[in-house]
């Protein structure tokens, strides 16, 4: 009934399956049951007299975002600039933010003339010396919201005059708030 070949063959197959001695045993993989997501620390919102600096998560990519919303103080001083870029800079060397997906800037009512400074003031703190690699791999997009009803158009002319001489270091969105 078998062909001539197959005699042999399955004497050895039967001499092999009675000891086990040519199967290699593999320990047993330990499934370990998914871990739980932790919520990240985030720093505590930071109020520098012209305005809130918040870091939060969103559901848009990266996750978090850092927003700068303009109070009703509006009068930007020296001490408020420098305590919103050492956050900034503290932001910068979190570990969610330097090993994660980066984060997003967003500036949230801050237009005029004295945010216009704010802007600028940013946007050159950036590009120094020793922070603008960092800063160009970890700050993935800005976005500046204003309100729908202080005339975008207006906002955007004010925006590009600045951009000309002081251009963003990264993807730059004007957006309204409606």
């Amino acid at each position: 009934i078998f062909p001539r070949w197959s005699k042999p063959v399955f004497a050895a197959m039967a001499d092999c399956f009675s000891c086990f001695s040519c199967f290699k045993f593999l320990p047993r993989k330990v499934v370990e049951p998914p871990k739980a997501v932790v919520p990240q620390k985030l720093p505590l919102p930071l109020n520098v007299g012209f305005a809130w600096l918040k870091l939060m998560q969103t559901d848009e990519i990266p996750r978090l975002e850092l927003r700068i919303t303009a109070t009703d103080d509006g009068y930007v001083t020296e001490e408020g600039l420098n305590a919103m870029l050492e956050f900034m800079d503290f932001v910068l060397e979190l570990p969610q933010v330097a090993c994660g997906e980066g984060f997003q800037l967003t500036f949230d009512q801050m237009l005029g003339t004295s945010y216009l400074e704010v802007i600028k003031r940013v946007i050159c703190w950036s590009l120094e010396h020793g922070r603008s690699t960092k800063w160009i791999q970890r700050c993935k997009r800005w976005k500046i919201i204003v309100a729908a009803s202080a005339y975008p158009q207006i906002s955007r002319l004010l925006l590009q005059g600045v951009f000309q001489f002081f251009p963003p270091p990264c993807t730059t969105y004007l957006l309204t708030d409606e």
